[in-house]
């Protein structure tokens, strides 16, 4: 996740140090379960360095409570300080639930659906897209909405983006569905069916777009022009597949090792086209294929 620094210019920060008996943590902390093998680490870090890094607090009452740092809080209690640096701040309830909600999605380690549930929180409060891109630094605004996305997933599939059992581009995809009919892609995904991102991205549009993909196979037979297209492309893709398999002749692959550089840049070059070629005959040729499933699916549904 790209850096942000929360900088509320309202704010007048005041740094001390305070009794750990006088700091609590925060009831509405967005974060609730904390690694208790990473807070050992960082307590022996504590025991060795001391707390680096200032807690960020609030005052209620005759005591304090945390709006951000409650890890180094808990860890300084296992390292067993007595007092730990802090910034004191002036803010309304409002303002700590925000700062609460941004320091939490800042951090490095959170998984997908806890950064795109952090995202969603404060969208809640007010926030446009734009606007809270801005307050994070990020450069692209759609990498809020691609994550807060995910929350389209129905909750068992959730859990699967956390354990790690759905890939990032699998759970994205999944999340375009609707959630009656992610149990069928999932299955699949499951199931290597959409074992490449041009399936599955393929065969996923084509079932958030049935319609048109039931237009789409509902047309008249080839006309004669297309059907001479038609055996030309079959023609051409006979010629490749003569060619590769004399190319793959071990006596004939000899002699490119004997090639001046000049011809063979020359002959790289036209490698690299005829290669893009065949990559977008590959993909339109797969989504063929993807939509024909999915039309298959959704006449069985």
């Amino acid at each position: 996740m790209e850096e942000a620094t929360i900088k509320p210019v309202e704010i007048e920060a005041q740094e001390t140090s305070l009794a750990i008996s006088l700091i609590y943590p925060n009831p509405d902390q967005p974060r609730k379960l904390f690694d208790q093998k990473a807070l050992d680490e960082l307590a022996g870090n504590i025991r060795q360095y001391g707390v680096l890094q200032p807690l960020v607090v609030v005052r209620r009452g005759k005591r304090f409570m945390i709006i951000a740092g409650e890890r180094r809080w808990r860890a300084s209690q296992l390292a067993g300080r007595k007092y730990v640096p802090v910034r004191i701040i002036e803010a309304d309830d409002h303002l700590v639930e925000e700062l609460a909600l941004l320091e939490n999605i800042m951090r490095r380690d959170l998984n997908l659906i806890e950064e795109a549930k952090g995202y969603q929180a404060l969208l809640d409060r007010g926030f446009t897209v734009e606007a809270l891109a801005a307050k994070l630094g990020f450069r692209q605004p759609w990498r809020i909405t691609e994550r807060t996305q995910l929350l389209n997933l129905a909750g068992d599939y959730q859990d699967l983006v956390v354990k790690g059992t759905l890939t990032p581009s699998q759970a994205f995809e999944l999340s375009r569905v609707p959630r009656e009919q992610q149990q069928l892609v999932f299955r699949k995904i499951r199931d290597g069916q959409l074992n490449s991102y041009d399936k599955l991205r393929a065969f996923v549009t084509a079932m958030v777009n049935i319609e048109e993909t039931m237009a789409l196979f509902d047309v008249p037979e080839m006309t004669a022009e297309e059907q001479k297209a038609l055996t030309s492309y079959e023609r051409m893709i006979e010629k490749c597949m003569e060619v590769v398999r004399k190319a793959y002749d071990d006596n004939d692959l000899v002699v490119l090792k004997k090639v001046t550089r000049a011809n063979v840049q020359t002959n790289l070059d036209r490698l690299d086209l005829i290669t893009k070629g065949l990559s977008k005959i590959r993909k339109v040729l797969t989504e063929n294929v993807m939509q024909q499933e999915a039309l298959e699916l959704a006449k069985a549904a």
